[in-house]
């Protein structure tokens, strides 16, 4: 049951407060107990879907000191309990902010070898280019730039490509 039902069951507005929804509940289930109407399967079914509203809103209602643990209902998948808040003022449950992290980890074997290569490549090419200052060579600076140009090149293809750029 998502936290919007809940409310939505109780008759009340999201977000009103822990008086509003015990009186909410108490009007709602003196109306629909068991044995205010007997041998009425579909009042007992709302009883207890009441019943279970309610305990849903007093469990969530803030337990904790922190100030950057909300307990409301999740953006991305509607959970509710406990949220946290995330540098781009999201609330999002935990399970979401592990997802989205696991988009961006870990990285292929394959872009990890790519990405050591281009470095190799680049200080490689910083090596050279270095080497060919001191001796004054400039056959050998051009293929250190070449070298230099060709891994940032890689570097380039594989951050553009990436989910976090995108994202």
């Amino acid at each position: 049951m998502k936290l919007r039902e809940c409310y939505e069951i109780l008759g009340i507005e999201v977000g009103k407060d822990p008086a509003a929804i015990h009186r909410a509940y108490k009007q709602l289930v003196l109306r629909h107990h068991p044995d205010r109407v007997p041998n009425d399967p579909d009042n007992h079914a709302r009883f207890c879907r009441i019943t279970q509203a309610y305990a849903i809103l007093k469990a969530i209602r803030p337990r904790h000191g922190n100030a950057d643990v909300v307990e409301d209902a999740c953006t991305v998948c509607g959970d509710f309990g406990e949220v946290h808040t995330g540098l781009d003022g999201a609330i999002k449950c935990a399970a979401c902010l592990l997802a989205q992290r696991r988009k961006r980890l870990p990285m292929p074997p394959m872009a990890q070898v790519r990405c050591v290569a281009a470095i190799t490549l680049q200080i490689a090419a910083v090596g050279l280019l270095a080497w060919s200052v001191q001796t004054q060579s400039v056959p050998t600076a051009a293929a250190s730039l070449a070298l230099l140009f060709g891994a940032l090149a890689a570097l380039t293809r594989d951050v553009s490509r990436s989910t976090i750029v995108r994202n």
